[in-house]
């Protein structure tokens, strides 16, 4: 995996210098002793080159193995997040503070006695992007969904629940939290009809796509009553970050960069 990484970096260093990577770790049921050793030498490496490596979708069983190994300590809780939209989010913030801080240094010096000069990363904003996740590793009997958009649309959890109901999946819990600029991130615990279980792939690619088709007419429909300046990112379209995110084991090659 770190060769790989390395691979892409070393691809991107002429056109656009990576500064940060989110490996998404849904693939990954469980992971040892070694592999702890593994990624503390990747993450290591990494930031010796002056890129952070930031962890996304962590099931519950490898969080266990981390926080025993104190691999979470090493790397730092602020660096797990529970979708790649969240951790993409906290690294562009990361990003700005980092650069701003930069440009501050010498104005800090210079600044009058008494002049507050703190920069908090959580003090960024940042637009959204629509994001859908599947996981099967974070709840012990249900398939996690984690749809985030970038604006809230009405009416798009009855959608989002007819697609459900289309593919004959259950809902047992659902969560909604609103974001900032009228954003809206859910959270819903599934379980196959037939099965009573964790969705299968087959299950998982069907309610995708269907629930994709959804927020494309969702979005196309908020675009009808927003200033040009405030519609949101088309569904599928990259964050407008300068640096790659990777998913580690999905084989996927690296984001492509705003």
């Amino acid at each position: 995996v770190k060769d790989m990484l390395l691979t892409y970096v070393s691809d991107l260093e002429d056109v656009n210098p990576t500064e940060y990577l989110v490996l998404e770790m849904t693939p990954v049921i469980t992971i040892d002793s070694t592999a702890c050793h593994v990624l503390k030498d990747i993450v290591t490496d990494f930031r010796s080159r002056g890129i952070e490596v930031a962890f996304a979708m962590v099931g519950n069983r490898v969080e266990k193995t981390m926080r025993k190994a104190k691999l979470k300590t090493f790397i730092g809780e602020k660096w797990f997040f529970a979708t790649v939209n969240e951790a993409v989010q906290y690294c562009l913030r990361h990003q700005h503070a980092r650069r701003t801080a930069k440009e501050r240094s010498l104005e800090e010096l210079e600044a009058p006695p008494g002049r507050d000069q703190t920069f908090d990363v959580n003090d960024i904003d940042i637009g959204f992007s629509d994001e859908i996740g599947f996981s099967n590793d974070m709840h012990s009997e249900c398939t996690m969904v984690f749809i985030t958009l970038a604006h809230d649309v009405p009416m798009i959890m009855s959608e989002i629940t007819a697609v459900f109901r289309k593919n004959r999946l259950v809902v047992v819990r659902a969560q909604v939290d609103p974001l900032n600029d009228g954003g809206a991130k859910h959270v819903y615990f599934l379980k196959g009809l037939k099965s009573a279980g964790k969705l299968t792939d087959f299950e998982i690619d069907r309610a995708r796509e269907d629930l994709e088709a959804v927020l494309r007419s969702g979005l196309c429909a908020t675009r009808k009553f927003l200033p040009a300046k405030e519609s949101p990112v088309g569904f599928g379209e990259a964050a407008a970050v300068k640096d790659a995110a990777l998913e580690s084991g999905s084989g996927d090659a690296p984001r492509r960069p705003a």
